[in-house]
């Protein structure tokens, strides 16, 4: 992945992080963690099919760093 796709992926899921923590993951839309990024909502589905997989890519990444 490119330097500025892992930046970008980086930056909307800590997007998510906040958004989650703000509304609830059942609350939360895909337009408002693109809002909290400051991207567009199509691209969030450049880097992840679906609401689910950011949940899922956010705790891969926080286990790959404990584990780490």
């Amino acid at each position: 992945m490119a330097q500025g796709r892992a930046e970008k992926r980086e930056k909307i899921l800590e997007a998510a992080i906040r958004t989650f923590a703000l509304k609830g993951f059942h609350q939360s839309r895909v337009t408002d963690i693109a809002k909290e990024a400051g991207v567009a909502d199509g691209t969030i589905y450049l880097y992840f099919r679906n609401k689910d997989d950011v949940l899922i890519s956010i705790f891969e990444e926080k286990m790959k760093m404990i584990h780490d």
